[in-house]
Order: structure tokens, then sequence, then C-alpha cells
């Protein structure tokens, strides 16, 4: 009996100091941390853009009007033909005297035309042609084709008709207008990326070579007014798949930031201060670090200061942490 008794003492004494090795064990004190999730801060090049809608135009487009009333004596092209500078493309005689007729404007005639007539802004060269010696003669100016000729021989129109345009299909551009809010991030020069719903199989690249120095005012679906600044852009190997007139959609990079370290909006939090911070895994234990943060991606922070690329950063808890406490990882 007594040692049967001496025996349970000692099994006893054995569990009680096996239990307190337990308790004092890193193994007890490994599984009591918080389990967190930690993610690498990746450094990559960062593009900044905004995107717009425009459409495609040519900027050599030549349109002849009529500056008085006319009879067509001739038409010596079709549209779609190829032509040379100085092609003959139709012959008119002016038809009364001039009282009619509009002043001469050279090829700021199209001033006139949109004020008188309500037409829309237009990219297009205006030539107002007037007789000479009762005879209208009218030549391309350019090598090109021939993209409009809506006059047929023997008939009379009145001033202020187009008669006939002349462009260089390889001389496309976009136009497209721009919110005044974000017109200060747009300088010329910078690159930009071409899609459309008409050549939704391809994209071009282009660059910003004019930003107007004046802003309009276009009526919105609303009813209201939103003051935009009209910006052209050149695109850089135009091709058969693109035609004036097609909507286009614009990204333009506004800035390039390299090598930039990101972390995702997750690992970011602010203390009562506003200042931002993230809490930083290292052999074991957190540290809470301030941070300054920069461009805002689609589902990361670019961090400009207080933390370098390959660094691990703790995705956000349920459980707050604790400057320097000890937790197990597991890498996202």
């Amino acid at each position: 009996m007594r040692k049967k008794r001496k025996y349970c003492l000692l099994l006893f004494c054995v569990l009680l100091i096996l239990m307190g090795m337990w308790w004092k064990s890193p193994a007890r004190r490994q599984m009591l941390r918080p389990s967190v999730t930690v993610t690498k801060a990746e450094a990559s090049d960062i593009l900044l853009s905004v995107y717009f809608k425009g459409s495609v135009c040519n900027e050599s487009l030549h349109e002849f009007y009529f500056a008085e009333p006319a009879y067509v004596t001739g038409v010596y092209a079709e549209i779609g033909n190829h032509v040379k500078a100085g092609d003959l493309l139709l012959t008119a005689r002016a038809e009364t005297a001039a009282e009619n007729s509009f002043p001469e404007f050279g090829n700021d005639a199209i001033a006139v035309f949109q004020e008188l007539y309500g037409m829309e802004k237009s990219s297009s060269q205006a030539v107002y042609c007037r007789a000479e010696d009762g005879v209208i003669q009218i030549r391309s100016p350019i090598d090109g084709v021939v993209s409009d000729l809506p006059v047929k021989s023997d008939t009379s129109h009145a001033a202020g008709t187009l008669c006939a345009s002349v462009s260089d299909p390889e001389n496309l551009k976009i136009r497209a207008s721009v919110p005044e809010i974000y017109i200060q991030d747009i300088q010329t020069g910078m690159a930009c990326k071409i899609t459309g719903e008409a050549f939704r199989d391809r994209s071009y690249s282009g660059t910003v070579e004019l930003v107007m120095p004046y802003a309009t005012t276009v009526q919105t679906l609303n009813g209201k007014g939103e003051t935009v600044v009209d910006v052209l852009i050149g695109i850089d190997d135009p091709d058969e798949a693109l035609r004036a007139g097609f909507n286009a959609r614009i990204e333009i990079y506004t800035q390039r930031h390299n090598d930039a370290v990101t972390v995702p909006y997750e690992s970011v939090d602010q203390d009562a201060k506003n200042r931002e911070y993230v809490f930083v895994y290292e052999n074991g234990m957190v540290k809470q670090r301030f941070i300054e943060t920069g461009a805002e991606l689609e589902s990361s922070v670019e961090v400009t200061s207080g933390l370098q690329k390959g660094e691990f950063v703790v995705l956000k808890t349920d459980r707050a942490l604790l400057d320097g406490e000890a937790v197990k990882a597991a890498v996202d």
C-alpha cells in the first residue's frame, strides 16, 4: 500500500514538473501568439493615367466653299480619288453679282460659316472660293484623297455651299475635350494609348501635341455646362483601320514612378492623429512603422517613405496588435 502511495506521489510530482516545463516552454508561448498574415512590400514601375473620350479627326482636311452663287461647269474627280497638289477638282462660273457673297477671309472663312449657320467647330482648313474673270477653278492644295465632292456638273449652288474637300489619310489626329479639373495634369509630350470600339482589335500609341490655351463650355446630358479644354493627340502609326469621325478612348500617362514600393490597402492604418502606419514583421515580432503614401492604385498604394521593398507587412486582422508583440506569421 505504501509503495502504491509512493508511486502515486512520485507520478504527481513528475506531472507537476512537466506542467511547469510546458508552461514556461517556447512551444507554449508560440502556440499562444496571435496569428497574422503577412505580405512582402513589392517594388514596381507605376504609370499614373487619366482617361478621356475623343474622336479621330483629319488635321490636313481642306474644305472648299463657294464664296458666291455659282454654276458648276465641270467635275474632274470622284470621292476616293488620289490627287496631287495642283490637280483640278472642279470648275464653275459666277451666276450673279456678288451682292450676296461673303467677304474674303482666306483660310479663316470657316469662322463665318460657323457663325452664320451654327456649325460645330472644325479642325479643317477652309478655302473661300471666288471667281476670277467670272470663272472658279478649284484645285487640290496637297497630295491626298478626295474625301467629299457633293456637287455635280450643270448644277447651281448658293454662296456658302461646300463643294469639295481633300485630305491626307495618313495625317490623322485625336481631338479630346478634357474637363478643367484634369488639365493641369496634362502637358505636351506625354505618351498615350488609343483604343476604340470601331478598332477594338487594335490599340495605338500617341503623344499629346497641343493643349489649347483656352477653355470652352459644353452642355451635358443633365443640361448643365461643363468647362473643358481641347487636347490634340498625334497618332504614332495610323493605318487603314482608323477613319476620321471614329470615336476613341484615350489613356494619357501623366506620371511614371520607377521602382516604387507598394503594399495592399488593407495593410495600412491610421492613428488618432491621422498618421498612416503599418506593422512590419521581423524575427517573430511586429513593429509599428509610420509611413508616407503616394499614388493610389487599384488594389495597392505607393509608400514613398518609411518602408523598403522586401520587408513584410501585416495585413489587417480582427485583433488589435501591439508594437513589439510576438506573433505567428503566415505569408500571403
